[in-house]
């Protein structure tokens, strides 16, 4: 029914990335910015998200300059220690936020859904489902997505709607009372949980592009899904202040879904419907989860290709050798033809039937190659993800286990990674222009 080309649509974009941003920014922002700023963050809120708008923007102006995507451009532009060192760093970063994310979810669904449940048992089936996930491809993961966007925001959307009918007022009344050091750290935080952005660069080459210049159209996309999450982070915190508070709302874990918890319905069938829309409202955070395990699994083999040619360039060679042999071998035929006209004719059609035997044998003998190495790339893909899965529920684990762990990640990401993420792009583009003008 559908023809799996690697390929997804601008749609399948949109939808996608609406979950890997709302999924743990709706869960774990609030109380971090209740506890910073009070009601002053709403204005974090649009201000990081305007942020995160300047920085897609810069982000579309590097892909116009590079005129492909970054993990191409890499290949095509810079040497071996800058690939070693770009998709090592990807990789690993994106190995460990999987970490953080199975973290967060087995966290969030032991203290709210299944509590008698072992913290590793969920860990292990959310890890082994992801990676499932993983295998299937992109393509069939933008798919479900597309398919189940509003079967899970629409129950999101409503649950918090249920929750109007508590709101107060005067929680929300006191505003411009936050230092502004506060303030910027607030801004800052809203753009940590944007940072998936930062992955657009590399999807562009698995994106459906249809505009006039390089990455406009994908960016267009991407920045109306920040636009949509950003709604939703603000509705979200103003009616998460608007029932508990700003002292309350900074003392909860997961407000979200003590909010959502709250909802009650009346009649037997109705009455556990609170958990059932938690249950799906999780598959955001899923979605998270599947979508750093890909790049942490799609930069580990190209890891493992840095230094190697390019398969396309393999393939035109291949055919150019072909079609030069074949040519050869045309001739050769002439001459025979040539030689042997004052042969009978039974002769001439067992030679026939011989070339054609001879042909149709390295047809399936060029099949049956191509199917192997289909087969080994296969079984290269899956140890990739084998080993993506395995280091992230070992991080998920250790965090579990020790919160300093988890601070150590969080400092790491503020200090490191976000600032990596913003000068890293223009630093290759540079070098990259560099070396070709060089050449």
């Amino acid at each position: 029914m559908f023809v799996n080309n690697g390929k997804i649509s601008d749609r399948q974009t949109f939808r996608l990335y609406i979950f890997d941003l709302i999924g743990i920014g709706t869960l774990l922002l609030p109380p971090y910015l209740a506890k910073l700023t009070g009601c002053d963050g709403i204005f974090c809120i649009l201000l990081g998200s305007f942020a995160g708008y300047l920085y897609l923007r810069y982000l579309g102006f590097l892909l116009g300059k590079m005129k492909t995507d970054a993990g191409t451009f890499l290949q095509q532009q810079h040497g071996k220690i800058v690939q070693y060192l770009s998709f090592g760093f990807v990789c690993l970063h994106s190995i460990f936020t999987a970490g953080f994310c199975a973290y967060v979810f087995g966290n969030a669904m032991k203290h709210t859904l299944i509590k008698e449940e072992s913290f590793a048992l969920i860990l292990l089936i959310t890890v082994v489902l992801a990676g499932y996930a993983v295998g299937g491809g992109i393509e069939s993961r933008a798919r479900v997505y597309e398919v189940l966007f509003w079967v899970i925001l629409a129950p999101y959307i409503a649950m918090m709607l249920f929750t109007i009918k508590d709101f107060e007022m005067e929680y929300i009344d006191t505003f411009f009372i936050s230092p502004t050091k506060n303030l910027l750290e607030g801004c800052y935080l809203v753009f940590l949980f944007l940072t998936p952005l930062f992955f657009s660069v590399f999807l562009l080459g698995k994106k459906e592009e249809k505009g006039k210049k390089f990455g406009t159209q994908m960016i267009r996309t991407v920045t109306k899904s920040l636009l949509i999450s950003t709604i939703i982070f603000l509705g979200s915190y103003i009616l998460l202040l608007g029932n508990f508070g700003t002292n309350s709302l900074s003392e909860m874990r997961y407000p979200v879904v003590t909010l959502m918890s709250t909802v009650q319905f009346k009649g037997n069938f109705l009455k556990r419907m609170d958990a059932l829309m938690l249950a799906v409202w999780f598959f955001t955070l899923f979605a998270l989860i599947n979508f750093h395990m890909h790049y942490g699994a799609d930069m580990m083999k190209k890891l493992k290709n840095v230094g190697k040619c390019n398969p396309s360039v393999n393939n035109t060679t291949s055919k150019h050798k072909k079609n030069e042999n074949s040519e050869s071998d045309n001739v050769l035929i002439d001459k025979k033809a040539l030689k042997d006209t004052k042969k009978s004719n039974s002769s001439a059609n067992n030679d026939i039937f011989k070339v054609q035997n001879t042909s149709k044998t390295e047809k399936k003998y060029d099949t049956s190659v191509n199917e192997d190495n289909s087969k080994e790339n296969d079984l290269k893909r899956i140890g990739q993800i084998i080993v993506t899965a395995i280091f992230v529920y070992g991080i998920a684990y250790a965090m579990n286990e020790s919160n300093g762990f988890v601070q150590l990640f969080l400092d790491y990401y503020s200090y490191v990674a976000v600032p990596v993420m913003i000068i890293g792009p223009a630093l290759l583009l540079i070098r990259g222009k560099s070396n070709e003008n060089s050449h």
